[in-house]
């Protein structure tokens, strides 16, 4: 049975999730500009909870419930932004 992809659900890395919460950031910069669509929905990678990623990015329930806040509070724009949206 085949499977629909979803152009709007995406998935943070910690990485992402850090420049998230600091609004701004490498990762969270790189990212947007690989967009093709805007996000709707994202997976914020929960299996990194309490672990340190790449020894700098340290996973606790405040990172991702402030991702949350972010995503909620900008409606999206914090990684949507104002990115131009390229056809596949």
């Amino acid at each position: 049975m085949p499977f629909d992809v979803l152009n709007s659900v995406g998935m943070f890395s910690p990485a992402i999730s850090h420049d998230i919460v600091a609004d701004h950031g490498a990762a969270l910069d790189a990212y947007a500009k690989s967009l093709r669509h805007p996000i709707q929905a994202a997976s914020l990678c929960g299996s990194f909870l309490g672990m340190t990623y790449k020894d700098k990015y340290k996973m606790t329930n405040e990172i991702f419930t402030s991702v949350i806040d972010a995503l909620i509070d900008t409606k999206g724009a914090v990684v949507n932004g104002s990115t131009d949206y390229r056809a596949p």
